[in-house]
């Protein structure tokens, strides 16, 4: 059986995808790339929600400190 990863598979067609600038949140459309979307209120790619950018993002971000629009 070939292993496969999260990096490697999409998450399929439900979830949500997330602007980790400002906290956007958009139900994911099945077929389109959360990174093929633009946040409406900041303008940066979003991220699928639980998929390894968004993860990483959210390791990267300062403990204690929320999205801009939430502090």
């Amino acid at each position: 059986m070939i292993e496969q990863n999260k990096e490697t598979m999409g998450l399929g067609p439900n979830g949500e995808c997330v602007c980790h600038r400002c906290g956007y949140e958009t139900r994911h459309q099945a077929g389109v790339p959360c990174q093929e979307v633009r946040c409406p209120d900041c303008g940066v790619k979003l991220m699928r929600k639980g998929g390894h950018h968004h993860d990483l993002a959210m390791s990267r971000r300062k403990p204690g400190t929320a999205p801009a629009d939430q502090t």
